[in-house]
C-alpha cells in the first residue's frame, strides 16, 4: 500500500554444486516482478475520510426520513422499520465507500476491496427490503 523506495528485484545466480557432496544448496532465481508500489499521502486519507463522514451524516439523515416514511406512510412497526432503515443506511455508506476508493486511489480499486464491500452493500440492501416488507 505505501511504497518504501525498494531497488528492484533481481535474480540471484545460482550457486554451484559443493565438490564436498556435504550438502547441496541451490538457489532458484526469483522471478517475481515488483508490485507497483501506489503512494497514498496523508492529504488523501483526509479527503476521503472528510467525504466519508459527510456522506455518512446525510445518509444517516436519510436513513431517518425512510424510517419515518415507513411508519407513517406505509403503516410498518417501528422496530421493522427502523431494521430496513439501518439496511438502507448500510447499503449506501458500503456501496458509497467503492467511488470515494476510486477517486481517491485507483490502486485500492481492486476485487480484494471491491468484493467486500459490494457483498456488504448487497446484504445490507437484501436486509433493508425484507425489513421493509414485514408488518
Amino acid at each position: 500500500m505505501f511504497s518504501a523506495n525498494l531497488p528492484p528485484i533481481s535474480p540471484i545466480p545460482a550457486s554451484p554444486p559443493s565438490t564436498a557432496g556435504a550438502g547441496v544448496e541451490t538457489i532458484i532465481p526469483l522471478a517475481a516482478e515488483v508490485v507497483d508500489a501506489v503512494t497514498i499521502t496523508s492529504k488523501e486519507i483526509a479527503i476521503a475520510a472528510g467525504v466519508m463522514l459527510l456522506l455518512a451524516v446525510i445518509f444517516f439523515f436519510a436513513r431517518q426520513f425512510f424510517v419515518d416514511w415507513l411508519v407513517g406512510a406505509k403503516k410498518k412497526s417501528p422496530n421493522s422499520a427502523d431494521m430496513a432503515g439501518w439496511g438502507l443506511f448500510g447499503f449506501l455508506i458500503f456501496g458509497s465507500a467503492i467511488p470515494v476508493l476510486a477517486f481517491t486511489s485507483g490502486a485500492l480499486l481492486r476485487i480484494l476491496f471491491i468484493a467486500p464491500l459490494g457483498g456488504l452493500a448487497l446484504a445490507s440492501l437484501v436486509l433493508c427490503v425484507v425489513a421493509a416488507r414485514k408488518s
